[in-house]
């Protein structure tokens, strides 16, 4: 009840019109009846005070939390407009279940025949090869996944340099390094290295009689490691590979460090070689691109891995490439990485 609605003596009730009259004349009883209203009405005023500033309180309550609410929403406008449109571009989806990164010519065609469809879509300074991948598991309930495919050319540089650009725009679950790469020692040609570990072998120092290497690392995904570990088990991945003859010896897998350089290894007696064979001791095999590509892929929160064929064993590389090495290892390399994309996407 509103405290105007009360009068003490001859008031009424407003709300319920209700005379009140006075039922003694005598002081006693009208003090009392006054005195009963009065408290009655400073307890009213009590009540509507406590409701007033409950009132006030939760309106200043849903203020604030409007205020954070356009707050929020002017950081994720902000945010979204930034960000790639996770719509397309043609007919690119965003994100691609799999962004693959290639050195050469061969090593980008021996990708794209495992693709169906591909086409090139020039994508914010980015040129782009997409198609679709099969898994070829739909007793697993396995379904088509889209696989884009670039070529950065030779160098850890340029190779972080688009890779980071491709990551930004295309914003894919996986990033693969295929290729092609020299065996160190175990290896044969045609067989094929997932990376366990990325050496970077050109830190280290150089003084007027020595030079000594002290390896940095590209990361890897512990998760893509085990997925590799399970691909190499089994011979699975070598039904894939197109360019393996009925007579010719079937590759092996490894799952194994490989370093990394900036400069093609063409000897096992060369400088270049002995700064990489010691210190990366554990090393099946060196290559270039894997640790700039790595790392724009770890910046960006993506796992990564890098799948290598052996295409020369260091000496006699000019002979090897002659005789179709690096095509057959590019060939290898792809099998496997299309395996192990089956491995992750055919469940």
């Amino acid at each position: 009840m509103h405290p105007e609605h009360i009068r003490v003596g001859h008031g009424y009730d407003r709300r319920h019109g209700l005379e009140c009259e006075r039922l003694d004349d005598r002081d006693g009883i009208w003090s009392s009846c006054e005195e009963l209203c009065t408290l009655a009405r400073a307890r009213i005023d009590l009540v509507w005070s406590a409701l007033s500033a409950s009132i006030r309180r939760e309106t200043r309550l849903r203020r604030a939390l409007e205020s954070h609410v356009e707050s929020l929403a002017g950081l994720l406008f902000a945010r979204d407009s930034l960000m790639p449109d996770s719509r397309i571009r043609g007919d690119v989806v965003h994100p691609l279940a799999a962004l693959i990164v290639t050195a050469l010519q061969s090593e980008r065609r021996a990708v794209r025949s495992h693709l169906s469809n591909p086409c090139s879509r020039h994508i914010e300074g980015i040129t782009v090869d997409v198609g679709t991948f099969e898994p070829g598991a739909a007793e697993r309930g396995g379904q088509a996944i889209q696989v884009g495919v670039i070529e950065v050319g030779p160098g850890n540089i340029d190779a972080a340099t688009h890779t980071t650009r491709a990551v930004m725009c295309l914003r894919p679950s996986v990033v693969l390094v295929v290729g092609v790469a020299g065996g160190l020692k175990d290896v044969a040609m045609g067989d094929v290295v997932a990376s366990n570990k990325i050496y970077w072998s050109e830190s280290g120092r150089s003084e007027a009689d020595l030079d000594i290497t002290w390896p940095d690392f590209g990361p890897v995904s512990l998760e893509l490691v085990q997925c590799a570990r399970a691909v190499a088990s089994h011979d699975a991945w070598q039904t894939r590979c197109q360019a393996l003859g009925p007579d010719d010896p079937a590759p092996r897998a490894w799952v194994a460090p490989i370093a990394v350089g900036e400069r093609v290894i063409a000897s096992s007696r060369s400088t270049d070689a002995r700064r990489v064979i010691h210190p990366c001791s554990d090393a099946l095999a060196v290559a270039m691109e894997d640790v700039g590509v790595t790392r724009a892929a770890e910046l960006a929160g993506i796992r990564c891995l890098a799948i290598r064929g052996i295409s020369d064993l260091l000496d006699g590389k000019e002979a090897a490439d002659a005789a179709g090495g690096q095509r057959v290892a590019a060939d290898h390399a792809a099998a496997f990485a299309f395996e192990l994309l089956a491995e992750l996407y055919g469940r």
